[in-house]
């Protein structure tokens, strides 16, 4: 009888803690959460510990217009302050990725006049948020990233990836969307490789380029030996890249080959320099 009181006694006991409030509130993130500035979040991880944070998002005015910098605060402190490489910015889109292992990181996406000033990813380490993938430079040698009115669409993946889809502005190509994935390794995000998709968006809105000129193709990204040469007024299609350091190379397909060329970087007369008559130029 008394062992059949003790049992009771037990369940009752434990149906009472089990009622009572944890100590720490647990997060489980959706995959994707946007956030917005001046709101104060409470039941989201960015620290990437599994429990809630307190995160706020604070814009800083601009001296000309618009706004200088973004601050956020992950509980209660400042974790980064994030400034316009220009004067100012006036579109933002920030939001957390959080992957299938549970490690969470912060994109943030600036964009002023026409193009993006900042865009990349963060994670949360030692109280402070650290770039971990930087999108805005990847491109800004070549042309850049793509606009004030386009964002980048993102998509998280199985197996710890993301999918990025980018809209740029090339010196070579004009106008294209070029596709990276990330991938979780070795404790943060890195791109998955060197190479990306490319989509070619010319000024008929077609998808293939005219050549301006004779353009040599090499056999290989970054290779100096030679594949052919594209004849003036021919048209071409390009469906890859290959950015590497100071080096961009773009996959052409020409008369059933396949070839890479040298990408342009930023010169004054670039555009007198341009590979393709028909590539399409925004403003």
């Amino acid at each position: 009888m008394k062992r059949i009181s003790r049992i009771i006694t037990l369940c009752f006991l434990m149906l009472a803690f089990s009622a009572l409030p944890s100590v720490c509130s647990h997060a489980a993130n959706p995959s994707v959460v946007s956030l917005s500035t001046d709101t104060v979040y409470k039941k989201y991880d960015i620290t990437g510990d599994g429990k809630a944070d307190k995160i706020k998002l604070k814009m800083v005015e601009g001296s000309i217009e618009g706004y200088s910098a973004i601050k956020v605060y992950v509980n209660g402190s400042l974790a980064g302050k994030f400034k316009s490489e220009y004067t100012y910015y006036a579109v933002q889109d920030i939001n957390l990725y959080t992957l299938d292992n549970g490690k969470v990181f912060l994109y943030i996406s600036l964009r002023g006049d026409n193009s993006p000033v900042l865009c990349a990813f963060y994670q949360y380490k030692s109280g402070k948020l650290k770039k971990v993938v930087d999108l805005y430079s990847l491109f800004s040698k070549y042309g850049g990233l793509n606009g004030y009115y386009y964002a980048a669409t993102i998509t998280v993946q199985s197996g710890n990836k993301l999918k990025i889809e980018m809209p740029v502005q090339l010196y070579t190509t004009g106008m294209a969307t070029i596709t990276y994935k990330c991938v979780y390794k070795s404790g943060t995000l890195k791109l998955s490789s060197k190479k990306g998709t490319v989509s070619v968006y010319n000024s008929s809105g077609g998808t293939s380029l005219t050549a301006n000129k004779k353009i040599t193709a090499y056999k290989k990204a970054g290779s100096s030996q030679k594949a052919f040469t594209i004849k003036a007024g021919s048209n071409v299609t390009i469906d890859k890249c290959w950015i590497s350091g100071s080096k961009l190379y773009l996959r052409v397909r020409y008369n059933g080959k396949y070839g890479w060329i040298k990408g342009l970087s930023y010169s004054t007369s670039w555009y007198s320099n341009r590979p393709f008559s028909n590539a399409m130029y925004g403003n």
